[in-house]
């Protein structure tokens, strides 16, 4: 029962707000699961990161049709920023339970870096 208060419930809210396109509503369940005591690292929280990932992006693509630029950019800067460098204060890459899926992510930008593809 814990685990599924604690994590399902709020992971499915998350994804129906996301559905919705209700972007801050499905971030703030996806947080509440992210904060899940018994949280798996090695799978629940690689699904959690790339659900808050997946929700930032479209977040942003949405606000971008939307012709708001200014506001779409601050949301794909969450992910990486324009330089190519990973930004320290998003979600995705502050949170301790999200360390094993964002240093896979930080790999890979490392990598994006090191082949000049910004």
């Amino acid at each position: 029962m814990p685990h599924l208060y604690g994590y399902l419930l709020p992971l499915k809210i998350g994804d129906s707000y996301y559905a919705l396109g209700l972007f801050a509503k499905a971030e703030e369940y996806y947080s509440i699961a992210l904060n899940y005591e018994f949280l798996n690292l090695h799978l629940e929280a690689f699904a959690l990161w790339i659900r808050i990932a997946r929700n930032i992006l479209d977040w942003g693509s949405a606000l971008y049709k939307q012709e708001d630029v200014t506001a779409a950019k601050v949301q794909y800067e969450r992910i990486i920023k324009q330089d190519g460098t990973h930004p320290i204060g998003s979600i995705l890459y502050s949170e301790a339970p999200l360390t094993n899926p964002s240093d896979s992510a930080l790999t890979f930008i490392h990598c994006l870096n090191r082949s000049n593809q910004f």
